[in-house]
């Protein structure tokens, strides 16, 4: 569906640590939100242009901070983690 989306671009940035602007698409916004790893704008050109023009240098910080942080939790280490407990849930060990 074109209202839950997470596109692979999206989670790319994030682990390189790089802030993201996104839609105000629900799945989008709640992964960014958790770490405040970027900025939420309506799906309107206008909204996009007065959120570029009004960054500074320290907003932009604090984002990058929060991609930094993003990132940090979903290394595949820590995702392989999750998936073994969860293999080895299925499999009663």
């Amino acid at each position: 569906s074109y209202h839950h989306v997470l596109p692979n671009k999206l989670l790319e940035s994030l682990s390189a640590e790089v802030p993201v602007i996104v839609s105000d698409l629900p799945d989008m916004v709640a992964e960014i939100a958790a770490c405040e790893a970027g900025w939420v704008v309506r799906h309107d050109v206008d909204d996009l242009v007065a959120l570029i023009s009004g960054l500074d240098s320290r907003e932009v910080a604090a984002r990058r901070d929060g991609a930094v942080r993003w990132s940090r939790d979903h290394v595949w280490g820590g995702e392989a983690a999750r998936m073994i407990q969860v293999y080895e849930s299925i499999l009663g060990r």
